[in-house]
């Protein structure tokens, strides 16, 4: 079975790997690219940092994440508590996957005093740290990437999506939705998308596929890729 996989280049090559110990024919289309951004220079240091991505992680320079390299890190799951490791942070709490959970975690080891926490992140956040801890501390921002669009030559979505053949499409943000939709529509082929099965990481990540006429929408029971890929596994067994 041939999966569509459409994120950044870098994480495209680690889910293709991922694929093929499953069984799956990986069709890579790298539809968004990453720019860095410049992170705050007037942050108050906080009693803990809270990270959601891993690309958050590998977007802070050194000079930055030596200000907050011996506080609490909170990582969102493994893959972000390695890249934490990497950087050298030295107390790393890692979650189990999914941010309602890192939440949850950060709420009871907080629980007796108000803390301030800094949210190092992308432009686009599924999950309102804000909003949850508002009754228990403040979270401060720090946006240090941002996802852009790729515009692809319409001859590189038409050689992708013939080698699909229908087969499904793996979508991890609602941003990466957006740009898988709107790519089609600009090569013409939003046709595609009858034949296709669509596996979202979130129901934030299906949404925008709600109003098109997608053969199939399936939400991974956990915001995972390992839950994703169960998923899958189970879908197509």
């Amino acid at each position: 079975m041939k999966v569509l996989v459409t994120r950044l280049e870098r994480d495209c090559e680690a889910t293709a790997e991922k694929l093929v110990e499953l069984g799956f024919d990986p069709v890579l289309l790298p539809l968004t690219r990453l720019k860095v951004l410049e992170p705050k220079t007037d942050i108050v240091k906080p009693d803990f940092t809270l990270f959601t991505s891993a690309n958050a992680v590998t977007s802070i320079p050194k000079d930055f994440s030596a200000n907050f390299e011996n506080i609490p890190a909170y990582a969102v799951g493994p893959k972000t508590a390695s890249a934490l490791s990497n950087k050298a942070y030295k107390n790393i709490r890692k979650g189990a996957g999914d941010a309602k959970s890192l939440a949850k975690q950060i709420l009871h080891e907080w629980s007796d005093k108000r803390f301030s926490g800094l949210y190092i992140c992308g432009e686009e956040r599924s999950f309102d740290f804000q909003a949850a801890f508002q009754n228990h501390g403040c979270i401060e921002l720090c946006e240090v990437y941002r996802i852009l669009e790729l515009d692809l030559p319409k001859s590189d979505i038409d050689v992708k999506i013939e080698q699909l053949h229908g087969g499904i499409s793996l979508v991890y943000s609602p941003s990466g939705a957006r740009s898988l939709i709107k790519a089609l529509d600009r090569a013409g082929k939003t046709e595609a998308l009858r034949g296709m099965t669509i596996f979202a990481i979130s129901a934030k990540a299906a949404e925008p596929f709600e109003i098109m006429a997608a053969q199939e929408i399936i939400v991974a029971p956990q915001p995972t890729e390992e839950a994703m890929m169960e998923a899958l596994k189970r879908h197509c067994a």
